[in-house]
């Protein structure tokens, strides 16, 4: 694993921009304020690990660790509402998207939009702290 880091953080990282895009601009489903909050941590990383790819920089998870980390702790905030809360105890401001709205549920509700984020930074943190504590 720790010698494919960088093509499979970067792939992730892809795919986690660019759906989130794809449901928005092409479906439709516009972003909630916590979703928003969990793009900006994600496009940032999807640019350094780019960067990281192209360059052969493994020295990438010092910049990408806490990007991922906050990204992390907001995806596992809404997922925590998202599932267990009700909608009235969302943190949502009163005049954007609910957080709550379930626009996509597969596999009997795992699969989520909030669920998807949460598995992508959770993932990408998994490899980052391979590479890290295993570094070869």
């Amino acid at each position: 694993m720790n010698k494919h880091f960088l093509v499979l953080s970067f792939l992730i990282s892809v795919f986690a921009s660019v759906f989130p895009l794809v449901y928005s601009e092409i479906v439709g489903f516009l972003p909630c304020y916590l979703c928003w909050w969990q793009r900006v941590f994600m496009f940032s990383t999807f640019f350094l690990f780019g960067t990281a790819f192209w360059d052969k920089d493994r020295k990438v998870v010092r910049y990408t660790t806490p990007l991922l980390s906050v990204g992390f702790l907001i995806s596992v905030y809404q997922n925590f509402f998202y599932y267990f809360g009700e909608s009235s105890s969302l943190p949502c401001d009163a005049s954007g998207v609910s957080c709550y709205q379930q626009l996509v549920s597969e596999f009997g509700g795992y699969i989520s939009i909030p669920m998807l984020a949460l598995t992508a930074f959770f993932s990408l943190l998994t490899l980052s702290a391979v590479v890290h504590f295993n570094p070869k």
